[in-house]
């Protein structure tokens, strides 16, 4: 198993502005923590390695490996909607820079409201 890094920048919809101490944690598939990662001034967290697959385990018709690891992620902050993003694909010996668009929490929101869930498409490799 190889590994890709991942790093993401958090802002405020619409106005571009960082948002820091937004929380983003990465999780297995299965729900496992992996690692999580607090945004700074300037809204961009620290990468951090994960495991993905070798590259070479994709490259023939014959290998039924995966080309990419995936993940999901959970951005939290207290005057943000929670941000579920399923599915960002990591590849082995690339760094993957995601850029994530918070929306501020609507005054006397419930908390069911709080969460958005998104799904990344697989790419047609």
């Amino acid at each position: 198993m190889a590994t890709g890094t991942f790093a993401a920048r958090v802002y405020t919809s619409k106005s571009l502005l960082p948002i820091e101490g937004a929380k983003v944690t990465i999780l297995s598939k299965e729900g496992d923590l992996i690692a999580f990662r607090l945004t700074n001034e300037d809204g961009l967290t620290d990468t951090v390695d994960l495991e993905a697959p070798d590259a070479a385990s994709s490259l023939t018709p014959e290998s039924d490996g995966a080309a990419f690891a995936v993940y999901d992620l959970r951005l939290d902050h207290p005057n943000y909607y929670v941000e579920f993003i399923e599915d960002v694909q990591i590849f082995a010996g690339i760094k993957s820079w995601e850029e994530f668009a918070l929306v501020p929490l609507e005054e006397f929101a419930s908390p069911r409201s709080q969460v958005r869930v998104h799904q990344v498409v697989p790419q047609n490799l």
